[in-house]
């Protein structure tokens, strides 16, 4: 029955995993507002510095590295998708 539901159900388990990696990195860049460090202490530095460099490098970043890890769990999903 494991050999039959999981090889099955794992596509849809790296669907969730890809998605939630995603949020992990978005949210992150909103921990220096809660008093954490993480992708967004240049963000804010920039933003209470009015320094728009600083703002639109560290919101490049943050979003290239969404989208990378995305594109990197999509092929992962890709490659072990059970095929019929």
């Amino acid at each position: 029955m494991l050999k039959i539901k999981f090889p099955l159900s794992l596509s849809f388990i790296l669907a969730g995993l890809r998605i939630a990696v995603v949020i992990a990195i978005s949210v992150e860049t909103l921990a220096p507002y809660f008093g954490g460090e993480g992708l967004g202490r240049e963000l804010i530095y920039g933003i209470t510095a009015n320094d728009s460099h600083k703002i639109y490098g560290a919101a490049i970043m943050a979003a290239l590295l969404a989208i990378i890890a995305d594109f990197l769990f999509g092929q992962l999903q890709k490659k072990l998708d059970v095929k019929e």
